[in-house]
């Protein structure tokens, strides 16, 4: 028979005796702490599975931005070769509107020269037309007894008109800038009694042509020390302008053209 007087004796048997370590182990322990062994190794094993799966997770996630990273550079560069065709594109595009503003202004220039040609090849067509209207409304209306051309654009003054200018001008009447602009004059006709009239041709008269027409007939009537009527002969003229050449005291015929 065995005898225990001490712990030392139990912990020898114990040691001879493994069946009965377990039998007392099983009085001394609750169910939960005899699990416990298997339960940390389920744990472990768990514990162990979640971090591989984490681990799988993370390198999925590490895989995926890289991916990403990639796409997005490639994104980029994608990006950038547009905008650098765009910007191109839009070089290309100013140069050629440039080109085009070039040609339109050159267009344009054309244009207004030959608007400027046809107005004056129409002014001159005007001009050439009223002549004889303009004689004999002259000699209708202001009297003139055998009127004539004494001065026309395209043809020499008549040797009176231009003797009376070199006087004039020998005599210091009038300045050479007078004569000048005396010359500039559409139509001058004059008779046998120092009677003149002056007319500024203008297929649309404006107020200009109503002031030239005033001041170039001053201009004769210091030249001749005659009578001077200043007139215009025009295709339109509006009411303002009716007013202003009666103000200033100029005759208008109205001529319509063609």
């Amino acid at each position: 028979m065995t005898t225990i007087n001490n712990i030392a004796d139990l912990a020898r048997i114990l040691q001879e005796q493994p069946e009965w370590a377990a039998t007392l182990r099983g009085l001394l322990l609750t169910e939960e702490l005899l699990n416990l062994p298997a339960q940390f190794a389920e744990f472990v094993q768990e514990t162990r599975e979640s971090n591989r799966l984490a681990n799988a997770r993370l390198t999925q996630l590490e895989t995926q931005f890289a991916e990403f990273v990639q796409e997005t550079r490639e994104s980029n560069r994608l990006a950038n070769e547009r905008q650098t065709r765009l910007e191109e594109l839009t070089r290309i595009i100013n140069e050629r509107l440039i080109h085009v503003e070039e040609y339109t202004r050159s267009l344009n220039e054309r244009m207004n020269r030959l608007e400027g040609r046809f107005s004056n090849y129409e002014g001159i067509q005007y001009e050439h037309g009223v002549r004889n209207k303009a004689l004999f409304r002259a000699q209708r209306r202001f009297k003139l007894e055998e009127p004539y051309l004494a001065m026309v654009q395209d043809a020499q003054s008549a040797p009176a008109l231009n003797r009376v200018i070199s006087q004039a001008i020998n005599n210091r009447t009038v300045t050479d800038e007078e004569c000048e602009e005396l010359q500039n004059a559409d139509i001058i006709i004059s008779d046998a009694n120092n009677r003149h009239a002056l007319f500024e041709v203008s297929i649309t008269a404006d107020d200009t042509d109503i002031e030239r027409a005033k001041s170039r007939a001053d201009i004769l009537r210091m030249i001749t020390q005659g009578e001077v009527i200043p007139a215009v002969i025009t295709a339109i003229l509006n009411e303002s302008q009716r007013w202003q050449a009666a103000t200033e005291d100029v005759a208008v015929f109205i001529i319509p053209y063609p």
